[in-house]
This record gives C-alpha cells, sequence and structure tokens, in this order.
C-alpha cells in the first residue's frame, strides 16, 4: 500500500505477479505489474514495458500504461 509520495516499491524480475494499492501519484517499478488508485483524489498512475493492469479510482485520473498488453480501466 503506497500512501506518500515518498514512498517506493521495488521488485525483482521473475519474482511472480506484484499489485501496488496507491492513494497518491504512483509510478510502477519496472518489474510490478499492476496499480490499483485507490481513494477519490484526481490521481495519476504509470505503467512499465509488462503488461499492465491499471484502474482508476473515483476521481479524475491520468492513467499511463506504455509499452505492452495493457489494460486501463477508468472508474466513476
Amino acid at each position: 500500500v503506497v500512501d506518500s509520495s515518498s514512498d517506493v516499491v521495488i521488485e525483482n524480475a521473475g519474482d511472480g505477479i506484484d499489485q501496488v494499492n496507491s492513494s497518491v501519484e504512483f509510478t510502477l517499478d519496472r518489474f510490478v505489474e499492476h496499480l490499483t488508485l485507490t481513494g477519490t483524489d484526481g490521481i495519476g498512475g504509470d505503467g512499465t514495458a509488462l503488461a499492465n493492469k491499471i484502474p482508476g479510482n473515483a476521481g479524475g485520473n491520468y492513467l499511463g500504461g506504455h509499452e505492452g498488453n495493457d489494460t486501463l480501466t477508468g472508474n466513476d
């Protein structure tokens, strides 16, 4: 769970499928696959070259999937 812009998530290659839940703007580490934006603030979430799943929260979000077969979902 990420709740501060100073939080850092680091993952090694090949260590499985990873999930980050964040209530602040966040960019995934290059080996983390999934990001869920939580709360109601309009925040951003950036993915990686992997196949990311990034659902937004109830706020106005920026969702960046980048390379990979990504699934980006806006929510109300």
